[in-house]
């Protein structure tokens, strides 16, 4: 004769509970994957660029041969995030960076500026994390000259730089593993 007790223990409990609040999890990640995937507009942190396209006005004719210039129009149109309405105003859109321009830089290394690694870093051939553009590893403490404006990619703010010593390394390094010279 055996006997079982009427009431449970808490860990029959969490033999219950844990597969469920993991299911759930689950079930979140998922829901937050998708809508990452359908809601991607390719611009971050969330911001949204509408599109806007010219079109040929009334006043051109294919095969006129009038020699007049066809009007063209801007159509504004309205990404997917927002409902249409007769009151909404047209989205901001970029403009294209005039190639003169000098670029701004955007870290707090200018120019000429003597910087020192502060610990191991890949020297890359242009500021990305792709893996195929690492030149060489900068060991710590290499002394680095800043040759131009420093670039904000792939999360980091990369900084142009050329060995000081030998002027024959020159890539990009990360802007966090960089301190001033003294």
């Amino acid at each position: 004769m055996s006997y079982q007790p009427e009431e449970r223990y808490w860990t029959d409990y969490l033999r219950i509970a844990f597969p469920v609040l993991g299911l759930l999890l689950l079930l979140g990640l998922f829901w937050f994957w998708a809508t990452e995937l359908i809601d991607n507009n390719d611009e971050p942190n969330g911001t949204t660029v509408s599109q806007t396209t010219l079109t040929a006005g009334p006043s051109s004719t294919a095969g006129s041969g009038e020699g007049t210039d066809p009007e063209l129009t801007a159509e504004t149109i309205p990404s997917g995030d927002s409902e249409p309405t007769a009151a909404s105003e047209p989205k901001a859109t970029r403009t294209p960076r005039d190639p003169t321009e000098e670029p701004e830089n955007v870290g707090q290394f200018a120019e000429d500026d003597i910087v020192v690694t502060i610990a191991e870093a890949n020297l890359r051939s242009s500021p990305a994390l792709e893996d195929d553009n690492v030149v060489t590893t900068v060991a710590e403490g290499t002394e680095m000259t800043v040759t131009g404006p420093s670039v904000r990619a792939d999360g980091y703010i990369w900084v142009p730089v050329v060995d000081t010593e030998t002027g024959d390394q020159d890539g990009y390094l990360a802007e966090e593993t960089l301190e001033a010279s003294e």
